[in-house]
């Protein structure tokens, strides 16, 4: 399902019909890295599971039905070369982890690590949630720490 809205995605982006959606390089790149986890993702969990099958095909699972597709890419091949396999694609996995948290911060995609803010530490008022505060109200909470964190890492 992943891979059908990043296609859609791209197409809105890449397509030469004018569209509401802008073709900025960022966001085709970013649209990449999402494409590039999945796959790889997807490449690694079959790989291992063909790896852990031996020369025989791996049994279908229903849980993961594509990363079983992916896995058929190397049946035939014995466990050494389809563990490696899975173990380069994680490898690749973990290196487009790093490289789209390293990106996130200086591109206009940041509201993705910011947003966690509202949910996990956001003020509360009788148990419920409040709405954010403007700047200079001053809401007096209860938490030191949660004051540092919200105040100074993220001044209203």
């Amino acid at each position: 399902l992943v891979l059908l809205g990043v296609s859609y995605a791209l197409y809105r982006r890449l397509s030469p019909a004018p569209s509401r959606v802008g073709r900025s390089w960022e966001g085709v790149f970013i649209l990449l890295m999402i494409t590039t986890l999945m796959l790889t993702d997807f490449l690694s969990y079959g790989a291992w599971m063909q790896a852990a099958a031996g020369d025989s095909p791996a049994p279908f699972v229903w849980w993961n039905p594509i990363g079983w597709l992916a896995g058929q890419l190397v049946v035939g091949t014995s466990s050494a070369p389809a563990q490696t396999v899975g173990d380069a694609a994680w490898w690749i996995h973990c290196a487009t982890v790093l490289t789209f948290l390293n990106f996130l911060p200086i591109g206009k995609h940041f509201h993705v690590i910011t947003g966690i803010r509202g949910p996990v530490v956001g003020p509360r008022r009788r148990g419920r949630r409040i709405l954010w505060p403007a700047v200079g109200c001053g809401y007096a909470l209860e938490d030191g720490a949660r004051h540092l964190l919200l105040h100074r890492m993220w001044p209203l």
